[in-house]
């Protein structure tokens, strides 16, 4: 218990220190101003005073496989067609009067 006393008014006493004495390697950046418009393959980006646009006239990324094209556009392309699973059904049952045993 006596060496955490001592460890903390150590402590307690060494952070005035320190902040005494002031790193003196400020520095400033001086912020350079953007071009007005910069075109890039696939997007357009105008700076203004008031907002920075962008504008992409290509797409990102390519189409997923199996979406494009689909059979109507109002549509989702289904999961389970493009992988080719069917759904699980549960089997027949026979009814009571056929079953002989």
């Amino acid at each position: 218990m006596r060496t955490l006393g001592i460890i903390t008014l150590l402590l307690l006493l060494a952070v005035p220190a320190i902040a005494q004495n002031p790193s003196s390697n400020t520095t400033f950046t001086i912020r350079t101003e953007r071009p007005r418009a910069d075109i890039e393959i696939g997007a357009a980006e105008f700076n203004t005073h008031a907002a920075r646009i962008r504008i992409a006239y290509l797409p990102r990324l390519a189409p997923l496989p199996g979406t494009f094209p689909t059979r109507s556009w109002g549509q989702l392309p289904n999961p389970l067609e493009l992988t080719r699973t069917e759904i699980p059904e549960r089997p027949r049952q026979m009814p009571a009067y056929i079953v002989v045993r």
